[in-house]
């Protein structure tokens, strides 16, 4: 498999309807003050090179016709005001004014970017953003670069424009596929053809254009060099209908360690199962029950195979005649588990680092600030744990929450105080740090473990804007699920874990299927989601409805997201 070696356009996500584009999307034009993010960011582990031109400024290049010319997070694109006054802290901008010259960054001017003054039309702006050491660079119509100033390493950044006042405002980016800038400069960012781009000014020693050729993902898992372990081995999803007797279940498309199910047409447990607990020992995510292993349950799974799972006869459970069901499954490592004493607690896990994704026993000893061995190599970004022998519930850290005494658990609820629920600093690239919350001596345990990949599945947070174009949210690949939960703030007390998958919803938004929407932590049957919907796209997904289950406004949000197809790998960019 190859790339396409697309190069970036501007995207759809901007601030105002009175924009038009041209030229395959590089060029706009505005009869009002807008905003407009590009279709790809400033990828963490790499330095990027684009430039922009100020076409026409719609009057002169005087305050409030001014452009602010840089990188943006995605929260800047639902705020028109802070994106034409350059930035805020709360928004993110990282610019260069065209009016005075000077660079803005997030709430302050920081100074001169080229030290020549305000901008000319037809002026071309170079903008180098390095993401290995986290600085931004700009130079005018060629000429040297100034400063090197600072920008955050943990957020992602777009390249951005904002401002423009005037009627014609007109700007043009070139991302590398130069067909109007002049091309006095061409630099080969690879050996391969498909990598060159073509440039107004001298571009710096070791920047790459912004083509998909050159967009990273996880050797692990990148299709063109792994025949078995690209994302779709790794992660499926599969919906099926019940019939209580022998149903063998296919399309998975790997044989899951994991297997996360639910029923859609009505109501019904969440069932978890694994290969290291065994697969006929169940755990119930909209419950805080026990672990279950008699009853209706005992021999529901036959078989866990290479495809999907076999279910045997149950007058309840996942194979109710005639309900319809979807399944998640998670491949770790077929079931051979490791008994590893390398941290505070004997543990005995399964892990898979090509998808980062490990399972984990334990048996609790009752201490604070305890490290268990996870196997992946990589820093665990979303963790989900439960006793199994006795009755407690879910507790849940992702990396977004950032502090020890932040958790939350399967339930309505936002982010919560416990100063015992989890170890911040043994969150490592060896080790998972839990308090003694999770840790009740002679209590047998497991824990779900994910780490951020690259080009398949990432975990982080976002800020609702209340509006039914809403948020888009950037993971580097085309989602196969997301699941969605409100944290904190934005005037809500209490809203469910969201599911959207593309099993289920197989176009845009979720809210156009009936079942496009389901729960983690309820027993109700799928739904519409009326308020709720989300778009599934290349490179991420933008929240389409103004509920409070997803997008309120000025509320936080933790997301999680797998794919199946990389954004390096897909046909557009």
């Amino acid at each position: 498999m190859a790339s396409s070696g697309n190069f970036a356009t501007i995207g759809i996500f901007k601030l105002n309807s009175g924009v038009s584009y041209q030229d395959g999307r590089t060029s706009f034009t505005t009869g009002n003050n807008t905003g407009v993010m590009c279709g790809t960011n400033c990828i963490p582990g790499h330095k990027w090179y684009f430039e922009f031109r100020c076409n026409n400024f719609g009057g002169n290049n005087v305050s409030g016709d001014q452009f602010f010319i840089g990188v943006a997070k995605s929260e800047t694109q639902n705020n028109l005001t802070q994106a034409r006054g350059g930035g805020d802290g709360d928004f993110g901008a990282y610019v260069v004014n065209s009016y005075t010259g000077n660079v803005r960054l997030s709430s302050g001017s920081s100074g001169g970017a080229t030290g020549t003054g305000a901008f000319a039309q037809n002026t071309v702006i170079g903008v180098a953003v390095d993401r290995v050491n986290n600085t931004i660079k700009f130079n005018k119509d060629g000429g040297s670069f100034g400063t090197a100033y600072t920008i955050p390493s943990d957020i992602d950044l777009f390249p951005f424009v904002g401002g423009g006042g005037g009627s014609n405002c007109q700007g043009s980016f070139n991302f590398g596929a130069d067909s109007t800038f002049g091309g006095r400069e061409t630099v080969a960012t690879n050996s391969d053809d498909n990598s060159i781009g073509e440039f107004h000014g001298a571009v710096p020693s070791g920047y790459l254009a912004l083509s998909s050729f050159n967009l990273p993902i996880s050797d692990d898992i990148d299709p063109a060099q792994t025949d078995d372990n690209y994302p779709s081995k790794q992660f499926g999803v599969v919906t099926y209908t019940g019939n209580s007797s022998t149903n063998a279940v296919t399309g998975l498309n790997l044989q899951p360690d994991l297997l996360w199910v639910k029923k859609t047409t009505a109501t019904g447990t969440n069932y978890l199962s694994d290969t290291s607990r065994g697969i006929n020992k169940f755990l119930f995510s909209n419950g805080n029950d026990a672990e279950q292993t008699g009853g209706g349950y005992a021999s529901i799974y036959s078989a866990f195979g290479t495809d999907g799972f076999t279910l045997g006869s149950s007058a309840t459970g996942p194979n109710d005649s005639g309900a319809t069901y979807v399944a998640w499954g998670w491949r770790a490592n077929g079931g051979t588990t490791t008994t590893d004493t390398s941290g505070d607690i004997s543990t005995v896990r399964q892990s898979n680092t090509a998808s980062g994704f490990a399972i984990l026993t334990w048996s609790g000893n009752g201490s604070n600030n305890q490290r268990l061995p996870h196997g992946l190599g990589k820093k665990p970004a979303f963790v989900i744990a439960k006793r199994r022998d006795s009755a407690q519930s879910w507790g849940v850290w992702t990396q977004s929450l950032g502090a020890n005494s932040k958790e939350m658990q399967f339930d309505n609820s936002g982010e919560q105080n416990s100063s015992n629920a989890w170890y911040q600093s043994g969150m490592t690239t060896d080790f998972v740090g839990i308090g003694s919350d999770r840790n009740i001596s002679s209590s047998t345990n497991v824990a779900y473990v994910w780490a951020d990949v690259e080009g398949m599945q990432k975990f982080g947070g976002y800020t609702g804007n209340g509006n039914s174009d809403g948020p888009f949210v950037y993971t580097g690949f085309r989602p196969r699920m997301i699941f969605m939960k409100w944290a904190a703030g934005g005037g809500a007390s209490a809203e469910p874990w969201g599911v959207f998958d593309t099993a289920r919803a197989t176009y845009n938004p979720t809210s156009a299927h009936s079942d496009g929407q389901v729960y983690w932590n309820s027993s109700e049957a799928a739904s519409a989601g009326s308020t709720h919907g989300v778009d599934f796209l290349s490179n991420g997904f933008k929240l389409r409805g103004n509920g409070g289950l997803n997008n309120f406004n000025g509320a936080s949000y933790i997301y999680g997201a797998w794919g199946d197809v990389s954004y390096k790998y897909n046909n557009t960019f």
